[in-house]
């Protein structure tokens, strides 16, 4: 797996710019959805579920490699975000599952 962390330009979620470099063979950070982590000297928030994709195996051309991505937010924009869709999802799934 390939961890990779994208920075939301804006609270509309639309465009992410990349920090850092890809990092190979890395698990996915324990950090909660809202939660402060630390990449490259900086802080960031945690701004929505991670997202994995497949691409083209860097090195071995028949084969395909998951990207882990983890999507941050700027401390100091952190509070125009509004809720992440996928987050809202989950939280009215599980909100149904305690009322069954």
């Amino acid at each position: 797996m390939i961890l990779r962390y994208l920075l939301y330009t804006d609270p509309s979620r639309e465009q992410t710019i990349q920090i850092g470099e890809d990092i190979p063979n890395q698990d996915q950070p324990h950090t909660p959805y809202g939660g402060e982590i630390v990449v490259e000297g900086q802080t960031y928030i945690i701004a929505n579920i991670p997202y994995v994709k497949m691409i083209p195996h860097p090195v071995y051309p028949d084969s395909h490699a998951g990207i882990l991505q983890i999507f941050l937010a700027r401390p100091e924009q952190w509070s125009d975000f509004p809720m992440s869709e996928a987050v809202k999802l989950i939280h009215e799934n599980n909100l149904k599952k305690r009322q069954n």
